[in-house]
């Protein structure tokens, strides 16, 4: 579920107020998306709910400090991969730490957002995804897209991309409106982008 902004702010004034309605609408908004992201690193069903659980627990002690609560989703879902690493790490190298420690790094993760493992995997599922989406596309659509990309690595003009699609010139431009448009409106994608842009 993509939450506007000043809805997430809302609910995180109102949580940090220790409202329990806004927690319950909290995690139905971004519990999902969560899990979702939990589930990408292939952990076990246990795991992953302790790591779910375990970011909402991040979030109760640290959502006080959060400087941009309209990112707040965006925290979230960096907290959870973080958690999701800390799972697989233990699996083959015991890292303790103490969840408390005020240099550790879940209180750094409150201030700084650039860890650049989280982009590197944010980046990695975005072009997963965005590759997936363009598959999904209407043959013409997803044809066109395609061509595009490669011409614009080679260098191509629009008019051998139309050749190569034997459509006019003119129709480029509509066609890739449409597909764009489309792309745009898939969710995942949006809440990939949504993550990316607040971390970089």
């Amino acid at each position: 579920m993509i939450t506007d902004p000043d809805h997430t702010v809302q609910l995180a004034v109102r949580a940090r107020r220790s409202e329990a309605a806004a927690w319950h609408e909290l995690v139905a908004c971004y519990g999902p998306r969560l899990m979702r992201i939990a589930r990408t690193y292939r952990l076990s069903d246990a795991d992953a709910a302790d790591v779910v659980q375990t970011t909402w627990l991040r979030c109760v002690q640290y959502l006080e400090q959060v400087r941009d609560l309209a990112a707040t989703g965006a925290w979230l879902s960096t907290i959870c991969r973080r958690e999701a690493m800390r799972v697989l790490q233990r699996r083959t190298l015991p890292l303790p730490h103490d969840p408390s420690d005020p240099t550790g790094p879940l209180a750094q993760l409150v201030n700084e957002y650039g860890d650049p493992y989280a982009l590197d995997d944010l980046r990695h599922q975005l072009r997963t995804e965005l590759v997936d989406a363009i598959a999904g596309l209407p043959d013409r659509q997803r044809r066109l897209l395609t061509e595009l990309l490669l011409a614009a690595r080679d260098g191509r003009p629009y008019i051998e991309v139309a050749m190569a699609l034997q459509m006019p010139v003119g129709s480029i431009g509509p066609v890739r409106r449409r597909a764009l448009d489309q792309l745009r409106r898939n969710r995942r994608l949006a809440e990939l982008d949504e993550d990316l842009e607040y971390c970089r």
